[in-house]
């Protein structure tokens, strides 16, 4: 389709091809072509490929194969991953954040940090995940709450419909708040209003740690909703760092049907790829039932 378009809006001939072919780039020129315009198209490949893997992958999602040998072939590192530099993660990272923060529409992609999967999906997931894998991303840690400090900090619950989401003058002098609601609609809809408004009301350096907390929190809390049960969150700034913890039964582990505790965790790193390749949080931790998040920010 790209590429019909390309040709009814008398683009050159070279980008129309690349258009076509940009999956495929092995099969768009012949050996007589210009060497510069095979490069480019390779090239054209590799950075689509690369925000895939780095923003919008997830289980559903192919990336295209990229041999070593093509990227030795551009003078380019080995493999594919190693190129997603600090550089090209802040780069798609502040396209990401310009775009949210410009829109009406409610998040798409972003949304789906956390996919809640139930049943034959969870197991389907599961089975599908290589576990010889020793680079775990995501640690375990007991409590998410017990791992924060506790000193000064305000206590708020959403008990009725009417009550409306913390406002900035509230907040402005707490540097930690814990806040609970129900996992409906209007609840969560509290939850993620309050957050923002915290996370404004600190003294947070932008966009450092500002615009990943906003789309983190407005991306994953929509995905708890639930008929019972509730949604309890920490947030707390504390000598630069940014703590997020969030606890809810939407998260637990057996979402995931009956697998093991690796299984569910390499899971968990699944659904949570985006943010953990963009590299937003220096960590992120999960208990043992899976219940519990916690995000701990770069300094």
């Amino acid at each position: 389709l790209g590429a019909r378009l390309g040709v009814q809006w008398s683009l050159p001939a070279d980008i129309t091809t690349a258009i076509l072919w940009h999956h495929h780039p092995e099969r768009a020129f012949d050996a007589s072509d210009p060497p510069a315009l095979r490069r480019g198209l390779y090239l054209v490949q590799i950075a689509n490929q690369l925000v895939k893997y780095c923003y919008t992958y997830s289980s559903e999602t192919e990336i295209d194969s990229v041999t070593d040998e093509t990227l030795e072939s551009l003078g380019l590192p080995t493999p594919l991953s190693a190129l997603l530099d600090s550089k090209i993660c802040t780069a798609i990272g502040r396209a990401i954040f310009i775009a949210e923060e410009n829109t009406r529409r409610k998040p798409g992609a972003p949304r789906r940090f956390i996919r809640m999967r139930f049943g034959d999906e969870a197991v389907r997931l599961s089975n599908s995940l290589d576990t010889s894998s020793d680079s775990q991303r995501i640690g375990a840690v007991e409590d998410v709450f017990a791992e924060l400090p506790v000193e000064k900090m305000a206590t708020f619950v959403r008990r009725s419909d009417e009550d409306k989401p913390l406002p900035l003058a509230t907040l402005r002098s707490l540097p930690r708040i814990h806040v609970t609601a129900p996992a409906t609609k209007g609840g969560i809809e509290y939850l993620v209003m309050s957050m923002v408004n915290h996370q404004d009301a600190l003294d947070i350096p932008t966009p450092k740690l500002r615009q990943p907390a906003r789309l983190l929190v407005r991306a994953l809390l929509p995905n708890l909703l639930a008929e019972a049960g509730n949604v309890d969150i920490v947030q707390s700034l504390d000598h630069g760092r940014l703590h997020i913890a969030i606890r809810s039964d939407s998260l637990a582990f057996s979402r995931f049907g009956d697998v093991s505790s690796d299984v569910a965790r390499s899971a968990l790193e699944v659904e949570l790829a985006s943010v953990l390749n963009l590299g937003w949080f220096e960590s992120i931790h999960v208990t043992p039932d899976g219940t519990g998040l916690l995000f701990k920010s770069h300094v």
